[in-house]
């Protein structure tokens, strides 16, 4: 936000909370298919398969670039989490707790 000149009122906890709250939003806002994709540097393949997080510079041929069409300055001036269509863990760390929070013990892989 510094970097777009607006000065911000809220402390970082205030903000992480904000943010929260808009991709709880967003994550109930409709239907959701959540799916592990396994193998060998599957994290890095299914990154570039989804595109990058803003669906406006997202490359063609990209889930995010061909489906979606969301920017950071439209969920910026609306208050919302941007509309990005698809989730990509960033990290085997960070898979293994989305998993987690996805899927009971039971039905994991």
């Amino acid at each position: 936000m510094a970097k777009k000149g607006i000065e911000l009122k809220q402390t970082d906890l205030e903000i992480a909370k904000q943010v929260q709250n808009w991709l709880i939003k967003l994550l109930k806002s409709g239907p959701i298919v959540a799916m592990v994709l396994r193998g060998n540097n599957s994290i890095e393949i299914v990154r570039k398969i989804v595109g990058g997080t803003e669906p406006r510079t997202a490359a063609p041929g990209t889930i995010r670039g061909d489906y979606a069409t969301d920017s950071y300055q439209d969920a910026d001036r609306e208050n919302r989490a941007i509309k990005n269509i698809a989730h990509a863990s960033e990290s085997e760390e960070e898979a293994k707790r989305e998993i987690q929070v996805w899927f009971k013990k039971s039905e994991e892989y």
